[in-house]
C-alpha cells in the first residue's frame, strides 16, 4: 500500500484499485479512499475512470461515515455517468454500447452502495439503470446483456435483477441501523464488481 501511494499515479488503475480492496478488507477506509482517488488520476480510458470513480463512490457512500462523505461519493457516481461530456473519453463514441453499458453499471454500483442503509435511494437507481437499459439499441442489446452478466449484474432477460436487500420502496433503514452512520471495519466484498 505504501509503495503505491508512493508512486501515485505512475501506477496502473486496476492496481490501485485492487490494493485499495486489500487496504479496505484491513479495515482502512482513509488509505482505500486515498489510493481509490489516486486511481482516478491513474486512469487513462472511459472505463478506467468509470471503474475508479464507481469504486471510490461506492467507498464514499457505503464506508466514509458521514454526509460530506456521502455527498463526495454521489459527486463521483455523477462524474462517472458523465463521461460522455468529457472530451478526453472519445473511446466512448469508438464502441457501440460501451457508453449506455458503463450508465448502467454505474446506477446498478450506486444502488448496491446505498442497499444497506437507505433502500429508497437504492431503487432510485437500480430504477435509472433499468431506463438506460431500455435504451440501449437492438444490435447493442446482447453485447451489453453479456458485459453486464460478466460484471455480475443480474438479468432476467433485458430486465435487470432488483437491488438485493431492497425488497420494495417502503422499506428504508433507519440512520441509526445504517452503517454508513459510523466508520466500521469493511465487510467483504469491500467493493462489488465495477468492471
Amino acid at each position: 500500500m505504501s509503495l503505491s501511494l508512493q508512486l501515485g499515479a505512475n501506477t496502473t488503475t486496476g492496481e490501485l484499485i485492487t490494493i485499495a480492496i486489500g487496504a479496505g478488507n484491513a479495515g482502512d477506509v482513509s488509505q482505500t479512499i486515498q489510493l481509490l482517488n489516486l486511481a482516478v488520476s491513474a486512469a487513462n480510458t472511459a472505463d478506467e475512470k468509470s471503474t475508479a470513480l464507481r469504486a471510490l463512490g461506492y467507498v464514499q457512500i457505503r464506508f466514509g461515515g458521514s454526509a460530506e462523505m456521502q455527498a463526495a461519493g454521489n459527486k463521483n457516481f455523477e462524474r462517472a455517468l458523465n463521461l460522455d461530456l468529457d472530451p478526453n473519453y472519445s473511446d466512448l463514441l469508438k464502441l457501440s454500447g460501451l457508453d449506455i453499458g458503463l450508465k448502467i453499471i454505474t446506477e446498478q454500483t450506486w444502488s448496491a452502495a446505498y442497499t444497506p442503509s437507505d433502500c429508497s435511494q437504492a431503487i432510485i437507481h437500480h430504477t435509472k439503470s433499468q431506463e438506460y437499459m431500455s435504451r440501449v439499441s437492438s444490435s447493442d442489446l446482447p453485447y451489453v446483456i453479456n458485459a453486464l452478466g460478466a460484471m455480475g449484474v443480474g438479468m432476467h432477460d433485458t430486465t435487470i435483477a432488483p437491488a438485493p436487500g431492497c425488497p420494495g420502496t417502503e422499506a428504508q433503514a433507519t440512520p441509526a441501523d445504517s452503517p454508513a452512520a459510523k466508520p466500521t471495519k469493511m465487510e467483504r466484498p469491500l467493493i462489488p464488481d465495477v468492471r
